[in-house]
């Protein structure tokens, strides 16, 4: 998901607080749940700071290889749903 700025919030953008939480209340989700992912480290500590896992992008080659913990762990998750239903 993703949020845009608007002068009706203020104009907040990261990496003020409460970009991220509007983030996480219009997406209904909790820190732990996001994979935060920018190219700016003060982007990326203020998510860190919140309880975001984060990935600081570099390159698309890095970023593929940085996905690899999260997509598999989600692979394991998906497998282990559809094996209760």
């Amino acid at each position: 998901g993703f949020v845009y700025t608007q002068p009706e919030d203020g104009w907040i953008q990261k990496p003020q607080k409460a970009a991220y939480e509007k983030f996480l209340q219009k997406c209904n989700k909790q820190p732990e749940q996001v994979i935060f992912i920018d190219d700016k480290q003060i982007n990326i500590d203020a998510a860190q700071a919140m309880g975001f896992h984060t990935i600081h992008f570099t390159s698309p080659e890095q970023l593929q290889k940085d996905l690899i913990p999260y997509t598999t762990g989600m692979e394991h998750s998906l497998t282990a749903q559809q094996a209760a239903h």
